[in-house]
């Protein structure tokens, strides 16, 4: 039997589905939480569902030059726009790799080029 969580949102292209989780990047326990129910997600029969996708889509602005933006605001946007999608994407890939048994070796982002990218996109003026 479906519950309330998955009922609504099975496609109809051969029966995948879909499960949009709302939560508050800026905030662990909302990631935590968050996680925890795609960890859980289950089809109609109890059978675990794969999680085959991460559509991470949160984002923020402020308009403004950088130097007349307060320092609360400009951590704001780092939160939603960087620190708590890392957080998610560090959390959901580790249930990807284990459903995949993908090799960390090969696969795995290095923290450093995440970090020269960021260096390049406050030069470039995003």
């Amino acid at each position: 039997m479906e519950d309330e969580t998955t009922k609504d949102y099975k496609t109809a292209i051969s029966g995948s589905w879909l499960i949009p989780i709302e939560l508050d990047l800026r905030k662990e326990e909302s990631i935590k939480s968050a996680v925890k129910k795609i960890n859980s997600a289950k089809d109609a029969e109890g059978k675990r569902l794969s999680v085959d996708i991460l559509v991470n889509n949160a984002g923020m602005s402020s308009s403004g030059l950088m130097q007349m933006t307060s320092m609360d605001t400009l951590r704001d946007v780092m939160e939603v726009n960087f620190i708590g999608q890392m957080s998610l994407i560090q959390k959901v890939s580790k249930i990807m790799i284990r459903q995949f048994n993908v090799d960390l070796k090969s696969e795995g982002i290095k923290v450093c080029g995440v970090g020269r990218y960021l260096c390049q996109g406050i030069d470039r003026g995003c």
